[in-house]
């Protein structure tokens, strides 16, 4: 991701299983992104991740609009991701070294808004992030 320019992600958390799925193939179908992750958390929500240029994630985003069910728990389009949230997203984190002064660990009720606070605090503060867990 470092040679190109800053991905835009958009994620789509949802209460139903089922409700994902159907969103996750609608965008794989209609929306010309670079990156779909998907998955299950925990208890039972299902996770739609897409990276790509920001008009590609724009489609996505239509496409969960016009398919979405109310089991839409939250969602975040962010079309400037820092590069370490970005990168955290698809390739494991290394364990914390010895040599960090203070860890600080923010916990949401929402994978979205995990990362949206991921984001907010790399680009608005002097901190590296270490590691971001969807769970």
């Amino acid at each position: 991701m470092s040679d190109s320019p800053t991905p835009t992600i958009g994620l789509w958390e949802f209460t139903s299983i089922p409700a994902g799925i159907e969103c996750a193939d609608a965008i794989i179908k209609g929306a010309p992104v670079a990156t779909t992750l998907t998955g299950t958390t925990h208890p039972g929500k299902y996770v739609v991740l897409v990276i790509g240029d920001t008009a590609s994630v724009e489609v996505a985003g239509d496409i969960v609009r016009d398919v979405v069910r109310p089991s839409l728990i939250d969602s975040v389009f962010l079309p400037d991701i820092a590069t370490a949230v970005a990168l955290a997203l698809v390739e494991p984190q290394a364990p914390m070294g010895a040599r960090e002064e203070a860890v600080g660990i923010v916990e949401t009720a929402t994978i979205a808004a995990g990362i949206d606070a991921a984001d907010a605090a790399v680009k608005n503060a002097a901190v590296a992030l270490t590691g971001l867990r969807i769970a």
